[in-house]
C-alpha cells in the first residue's frame, strides 16, 4: 500500500506594506475546465450561424477565432458564438 502524503495547508496572509495584495478565497472560485467546441468550418457553416464563404473569409482576415491543424482549420465555435452575440 502507498503511502499517503499530507496535502500542505495554505494559511491566511494579512494585508501589510510588503503584501499589499488581500487574501483572495479561492474556495469560492470556479474553473471551467470543459474543452473548446472545435468544428470544421464545413460543419460551423451548417450550425447555420454564417456561411462557409463568411467563415472562410473571416479566418483569413483574422477576426475568426481558430486553429490550423495541418491544413484543416478548427473553429473555435463557443467563441465565435460568443463573439457574434457581441456584435
Amino acid at each position: 500500500m502507498r503511502e499517503r502524503i499530507p496535502i500542505p495547508i495554505i494559511k491566511e496572509r494579512e494585508t501589510n506594506e510588503k503584501n499589499p495584495i488581500p487574501n483572495l478565497d479561492v474556495s469560492k472560485v470556479e474553473y471551467d475546465f470543459t474543452p473548446p467546441r472545435m468544428l470544421t468550418i464545413r460543419q460551423t457553416a451548417r450550425t447555420g450561424i454564417l456561411t462557409e464563404t463568411a467563415i472562410r473569409a473571416g479566418v483569413r482576415e483574422g477576426w475568426i477565432p481558430h486553429i490550423m491543424t495541418g491544413n484543416r482549420c478548427l473553429v473555435n465555435y463557443g467563441k465565435l458564438c460568443e463573439l457574434l452575440e457581441a456584435l
